[in-house]
């Protein structure tokens, strides 16, 4: 049967019929298929068997592997679905399912392996780094293969009874959608024989066969047990081929696990795995038309090596190969694919070359694959090589040269320049659902995100043919142009991507005067030649008057099927809005009524702009920009990648991931005071912020904390922050949200993993106290110095007096000693920034402190060190999309709790308060930003652990209420407490909210809240909501009883 899905939902589609138990952690980008698996149980949606899997959300990707592999070791069919760093750290538990022989499957969205930098693209990194545990490893390189191989996958799995990795690239293939056929739960109950399944029961634990399993051995044992393994794996391939072979029969195509295209008398050719096998079909495809004699081999199978199915492939006339690998593994003689392939071949006269492309989501280009085959019809010794980058650096980079590939096509294609958050790619998904659903044509719908929670440009690519679409990467040149912002036009190099009398659809409420006057000369000229058709429609001003929030989509959707339908608009129309009136943005009826209003209106209001040649003036002077700012940062914003190349990173040194703070623009005054707080008649009493938060959310309430934190100990503040939201809008290069002042100075910030943020930044302020102490010591050693000026020893007497609070007197220090040659104060420059008494943050959000980190952070607690914690509490997975964290509240609709949270929020801080000496605070600065500022400085003078828990309101709740509102009905109803424990007051404990339940404030607080829907419609969860509010404040009033009074006290 024909549908359309995206990789992830073609795979949690197949999946799920194989599927007794999943477990589910969310990790971009695959959590969509977690979504999906915890929907359809919460709806009752039963397996071949007729049966409703059980769905878990667990802490970790370390607690998902270590419950499929107990579920599995009970006999239960098992599942989990994971990436990049949350597949490493499955690496254990995959030894141990491997060495016992456990048929659980996981499917990977392959994504980059943070090294130098996060990223959230895909390539090989984190499946190449899970190749030598033993499970056997599956590669899809489109949408229709992933449920092709994922049949695949759980049948293997079952028959060989060993554990299967089944990877697709993640934000490629995971996301793109594509028309493809699929068959029934009915016709797929029959790949699994009852015999293999009989077997895996068989060897569950039982106490009617009782055995001990994962002993600890000796040497005399342990060889002999590790070397039998080897025969499950000899002759899988033929066996997955054959099997393979039973399952084309539910599919479209005959597939294989090696497959060749291109010349049967090839002499060059390419070996590649994962998506971009479709830009190598289609430019082998245009090639041997050509008479080229070149070819490529698709590898399906990576582990175990498919060594003899590949030789078959392999054409006899091949002279020279290039293996693709979309990793890099430093120091190493070869790349990962690249050194199995040269193992196989040991024995043919071949010559064998390596090239990396596409790391960290690099696009595929055919210009890329082009570069690659005429290198090798050139090349006559072995080299590794890079494409798609420029390398001026190691010089391993290849030439690229145009090609005419990217514009041929059958079809009509479209691109949409959109904002994130603003629902574009959403729009576009509907609308090549909608095209499929009313024709025969097949679509493919490609998308760029962008790191960033909102603001920051995506685009869109759909196309339509009617013929099968084999095309690996976006739109490069358009029929019809979709554009969310002006800016657009100048930001993204729209004349390359418009084909002559191509359509655009610009979000413009002026008239046509003023956007003649707003455009470049040569943009305007460049329109009049390509013979553009320019429209405008007021997208934005429309969304404002029916009150549609920032969601553009289905305004710019409407204008466009009013000029590509024409007399058919309305049918077109209503089948969109028939398709995403189920959408969850639409669950509000009258929501949904203002949206289809809004989007006859966008019809009415289109308008077809007629512009005017222009000539062009002199040329402007431009201002002259740093080198960072024209090297790296314009280039990033204007999409122009290539002029970045390894050199240039090089000699900024920023091959580590450093990158530069901007300056900012902001004085110390009150009208730059990022929280409007009233000031003492004294005047400020805090620095200006030194934050610009572009990247988050609109209302985003994890900002105004962070803002607030770098105005109070901007020069010494250093934050290690969790992977999250505030990582994301705070730290996405090159447009780091974090500045200097303008004298240079400001807060350090780094990211090291999600799982051991509170370890890293307990090692920060390890390292940071231990060089203290060393150079403190030679301070003194530098004033009993009878040689050193005494202006030197002023300053060192100073910097001592000031206990490194003052960061001022340490850069005069700087600037006294440049040019002293004396080796101590030689030394004491090197380690200057431990002159400096940092002010040590350890920020995430509640899923990293309640879940995945939460062990280390009880260790931090224990240990007294003296760092500083603030937990930015949203109550939920707020950066994979709001999914379910121990944040959540009880009956609280969230991903993977479709149906309600079934159990209470984790109330952190009465857990840290068991601790006697740790600071804790609960704050809400939209509340009381007074107390949040107190709290903030008390935290940072306690000489040990601190622990600031803070409201953060999230768009993802869907909230009718502001922020600030909101927030007062938290503290108000006795939801949010607020109160600071310092354990150093003579009364640590003290109230700064009644700690009471408001009722009517509290039923206040769930009705302007969209996930609280359960809790208002139903009494009895209401009660136990209520109930685990009043039992918190309980608690916090007898803990806060304890500090204050001791055992002693009584009622």
């Amino acid at each position: 049967m024909k549908k359309v899905f995206n990789g992830n939902e073609a795979c949690a589609y197949i999946s799920y019929a194989f599927t007794e138990i999943a477990s589910l952690y969310p990790i971009t980008p695959s959590t969509s298929m977690a979504e999906a698996v915890e929907r359809w149980v919460a709806l009752g949606k039963t397996n071949i068997y007729g049966a409703v899997p059980e769905a878990i959300t667990m802490e970790s990707e370390n607690g998902s592997a270590g419950l499929i592999y107990g579920a599995a070791k009970s006999g239960a069919l098992a599942v989990t679905y994971t990436c990049s760093q949350g597949l490493l750290l499955m690496i254990p538990t995959l030894y141990k399912l491997a060495g016992e022989r456990l048929p659980v499957v996981i499917h990977n969205t392959s994504r980059t392996v943070a090294a130098n930098a996060l990223s959230i693209y895909g390539d090989h990194s984190d499946v190449m780094a899970a190749r030598q545990t033993g499970v056997l490893m599956l590669a899809s390189g489109n949408v229709q293969e992933v449920a092709i191989f994922a049949t695949l996958a759980h049948k293997a799995a079952l028959a060989s009874r060993l554990p299967l990795l089944h990877f697709f690239d993640g934000f490629e293939t995971s996301h793109e959608l594509r028309d493809i056929q699929v068959p029934s739960y009915d016709r797929l109950k029959k790949v699994i024989p009852e015999t293999d399944l009989a077997a895996t029961r068989q060897q569950a634990l039982s106490n009617f066969r009782p055995v001990a399993s994962g002993t600890s051995q000796t040497p005399e044992l342990f060889f002999q047990q590790r070397e039998t393994v080897e025969a499950a794996y000899s002759d899988l391939p033929e066996k997955m081929e054959s099997w393979l072979q039973e399952i084309n029969q539910l599919y479209p195509g005959n597939h294989s696990l090696v497959e060749y295209i291109g010349a049967p008398d090839a002499k060059e050719i390419l070996v590649v795995m994962g998506s971009a096998q479709e830009t190598v079909k289609e430019v082998v495809n245009q090639q041997i038309q050509q008479h080229a004699k070149i070819g490529a081999i698709i590898l399906h199978l990576y582990r175990p090596f498919p060594v003899e199915l590949f030789l078959r492939r392999l054409p006899e006339t091949v002279k020279k190969i290039m293996v693709m690998d979309r990793t890099k593994e430093p120091g190493s003689i070869g790349e990962p694919l690249l050194l199995d392939v040269q193992q196989a071949c040991q024995n043919q006269q071949l010559l064998i070359s390596g090239c990396r492309y596409g790391l960290g989501g690099k696009e595929v280009t055919p210009q890329q694959i082009e570069a690659i085959y005429l290198f090798l019809k050139n090349q006559e010794t072995s080299r590794r090589v890079t494409v798609g980058i420029t390398d001026d650096l190691m010089n391993s980079s290849l030439p690229l040269e145009e090609s005419e590939l990217p514009t041929i096509f059958s079809g009509e294609e479209f691109i949409c320049l959109g904002t994130g958050n603003d629902g574009s790619i959403t729009g576009f998904r509907g609308l090549a659902k909608v095209i499929s659903q009313l024709t025969d044509k097949h679509v493919q719908c490609r998308f760029e995100h962008s790191p960033l929670k909102s603001g920051d440009l995506t685009k869109s690519s759909l196309r339509v043919s009617q013929e099968e679409i084999i095309k690996g990467y976006g739109v490069d040149k358009a029929h019809h142009i979709l554009v969310n912002q002006i800016n657009y036009l100048q930001r993204v190099d729209i004349l390359s991507h418009l084909r002559p009398g191509a359509n655009i659809i610009l979000n413009f409420k002026g008239d046509e005067a003023q956007l003649q006057k707003m455009l470049p000369a040569d943009l305007i000229n460049g329109f009049l030649e390509k013979k553009i058709n320019l429209y405008c429609v007021p997208a934005e001003k429309i969304g404002r008057e029916y009150q549609l929030g920032i969601k553009l989509n289905c305004l710019m959707i409407a204008a466009l099927l009013h000029i590509l339908a024409g007399e058919s608009a309305e049918r077109w129309i209503y089948a969109y809005q028939k398709l995403f009136k189920t959408a969850d943005f639409m669950s509000d009826p009258e929501y949904y009524q203002r949206t289809c209003a809004g989007m006859q209106e966008a019809r009415e209001s289109l308008q077809k702009v007629q512009l005017q040649p222009v000539f062009e003036g002199e040329a402007t002077i431009s201002e002259e920009k740093s080198p960072f700012e024209e090297k790296i940062r314009l280039p990033c914003y204007y999409r122009q990648s290539q002029k970045i190349t390894t050199k240039i990173l090089a000699e900024l040194d920023l091959s580590a991931g450093n990158y530069p703070l901007p300056t900012s623009q902001k004085s110390n005054d009150c009208g730059t005071c990022h929280l409007r707080l009233q000031c003492s008649d004294t005047g400020c009493q805090r620095g200006p912020s030194l934050l610009q938060a572009a990247g988050a959310c609109r209302g985003c309430g994890e900002t105004p904390y962070m803002s607030l934190l770098t105005q109070l100990f901007g020069p010494r503040l250093a934050i290690a922050n969790a992977t999250g939201c505030s990582s994301i809008w705070g730290g996405s290069a090159p447009d780091v949200a974090y500045r200097k002042n303008a004298k240079g100075l400001g807060p350090v910030w780094a990211n090291p993993l999600f799982e051991n943020n509170s370890s890293f930044g307990r090692g920060l302020e390890v390292g940071q106290a231990w060089q203290r102490q060393q150079a403190l010591a030679k301070l003194q050693q530098l004033i009993l110095n009878d040689y050193q000026p005494l202006r030197i020893k002023v300053l060192a007497k100073k910097i001592i007096a000031s206990k490194g609070f003052d960061v001022e007197i340490v850069q005069e220090f700087l600037q006294q000693t440049e040019e002293s040659l004396d080796p101590n104060i030689q030394q004491l420059r090197q380690q200057s920034y431990a002159l400096i008494k940092r002010s040590q943050w350890i920020v995430g959000g509640d899923g990293w402190a309640y879940d995945i980190d939460f062990g280390g952070i009880d260790h931090l607690l224990s240990s007294g060190q003296d760092v500083n914690i603030l937990i930015l509490d949203n109550s939920g997975y707020a950066n994979t999309g709001g999914q379910l964290s121990k944040g959540t509240d009880l009956g609280v609709k969230a991903k993977l709790a479709t149906n309600g949270s079934l159990r209470q929020k984790k109330q952190f801080a009465a857990y840290a308060l068991q601790y006697d000496n740790v600071f804790v605070a609960e704050v809400s600065v939209m509340a009381d930003s007074k107390q949040t500022e107190t709290a903030l400085l008390a935290a940072e003078r306690h000489p040990g652990v601190s622990v600031v828990i803070a409201h953060s309101h999230c768009v993802l709740h869907k909230s009718e209420a502001s922020g600030p509102q909101l927030a007062r009905l938290a503290t108000d109803s006795g939801y949010w407490p607020l109160f600071i424990r310092d354990p150093q007051k003579e009364i640590p404990f003290v109230w700064h909210s009644s700690p009471e339940v408001v009722e009517d404030k509290l039923r206040d607080f769930i009705k302007l809240q969209a996930d609280y829907q359960p809790i208002r419609e139903n009494s009895v969860l209401y009660q136990k909501f209520q109930k685990n509010i009043k039992k918190n404040l309980h608690h916090l009033q007898i803990l806060a009883r304890l500090d204050n009074e001791g055992w002693g006290w009584k009622d």
